[in-house]
């Protein structure tokens, strides 16, 4: 009546006299159970349902369920009954209209003795009157009661030269896991920078009760990790729970992060030799502290250089000067109280006097004049 068992999914096969025509009725049959996987020793319940895909309705449908030699049944339900373990449901009564469906649920208890990873299965079929019946298989896996807590560890180093942690734990159990803690112990001179509100304390070890995880619950927190020198840091975080657990394999996770020395900065690089060096600008202060006490400015003679410090020192000295003692020219009287344009004249006009002098002179001599 069936083929061979698929884990985990119902494998169907058609029976029933075979039925021509767009008008006839067309039966199928599925089932499934809660939970999968099915707790060894613990409740479980097994749906059946039925589905007419053809175009008239099916009438006298009787729906037969075979359980495995591993489990018991509970209670029926109304227009259902048991002979050994084969349930029969529906018969005359039953009618399914097309493209209607029909669902019976039996609760079920799971053999305490079985081994984790035993298979059990179930088998359906559906018949009725004028109508191509179906049937199914179904095999689901057995596990033992209990909760199993896992933990992974992830590390990724930070730009700052920390390393970040994310730790997950999770309960692949089928049993709530009470009491879950994870510990991170000290390692080296490493210091925790960010503590998760998950690890409550202080110092460089983590501590972090959980509480109670659901069965496929998790939980996931995250910490950073300030090591004390470079080098290869290792570290692994631990989890447990409170009772007996069959796989205690995977209550562990490390991780492996090298951390690099930090490079020195360069130190400023000195000047070359044949780097020609930018001649220093002289300040108005150096100028006047080579010039020594009592130094005045001067004016520059025709085709002399003036030097700059000497330039703006005469130019802030002439400022001060009072406006009696300057010329049209507007420069400032040198040391002698004369420019050098009016020594010129002074010495023209001295020339002057002199030929005056001379020329009245020898005329006197030629007229006798004593």
């Amino acid at each position: 009546m069936s083929g061979p068992p698929s884990a985990g999914r119902p494998t169907a096969t058609r029976s029933g006299p075979a039925v021509g025509g767009p008008a006839a009725a067309h039966l199928r049959i599925g089932q499934s159970a809660v939970p999968d996987p099915l707790l060894i020793g613990g409740q479980a319940v097994y749906t059946v349902t039925v589905t007419n895909a053809g175009q008239s309705a099916a009438e006298a449908v009787t729906i037969t369920g075979a359980l495995d030699e591993h489990v018991s049944p509970g209670p029926l339900p109304d227009g259902c009954d048991l002979t050994g373990r084969t349930i029969t449901c529906g018969g005359p009564a039953l009618t399914i209209p097309a493209g209607r469906s029909v669902t019976r649920s039996f609760p079920v208890v799971i053999d305490s003795g079985l081994s984790d990873g035993t298979a059990l299965t179930s088998r359906a079929e559906v018949t009725a009157s004028g109508a191509q019946g179906d049937s199914s298989q179904l095999v689901t896996e057995a596990r033992a009661a209990g909760a199993d807590v896992t933990i992974t560890k992830a590390a990724t180093l930070t730009a700052d030269g920390a390393i970040a942690y994310a730790v997950t734990v999770v309960n692949e159990g089928l049993t709530p896991a009470a009491d879950v803690t994870v510990r991170h112990p000290a390692v080296g001179g490493a210091m925790i920078a960010d503590r998760p509100a998950e690890c409550p304390g202080a110092g460089p070890a983590l501590v972090c009760p959980l509480g109670t995880l659901a069965p496929r619950e998790s939980r996931t927190f995250m910490f950073t990790l300030a090591p004390g020198e470079p080098g290869l840091v290792e570290n692994c975080a631990t989890v447990s729970a409170v009772g007996d657990e069959a796989n205690t394999a995977n209550n562990r996770a490390c991780t492996s992060t090298a951390i690099e020395p930090q490079r020195a900065s360069a130190p400023a690089s000195a000047p070359s030799p044949d780097d020609p060096t930018p001649a220093e600008e002289p300040s108005e202060e150096k100028g006047r502290s080579r010039a020594g006490p009592g130094h005045e400015p001067r004016d520059a003679a025709p085709g002399e250089r003036v030097e700059p410090h000497e330039h703006r020192t005469a130019e802030r000295d002439r400022e001060r000067t009072p406006r009696a003692q300057r010329l049209d020219d507007g420069q400032p009287l040198p040391m002698t109280g004369v420019s050098i344009w009016m020594l010129g004249l002074g010495t023209a006009v001295l020339l002057a006097v002199g030929l005056l002098v001379r020329y009245f002179s020898r005329r006197d001599r030629v007229s006798g004049m004593p």
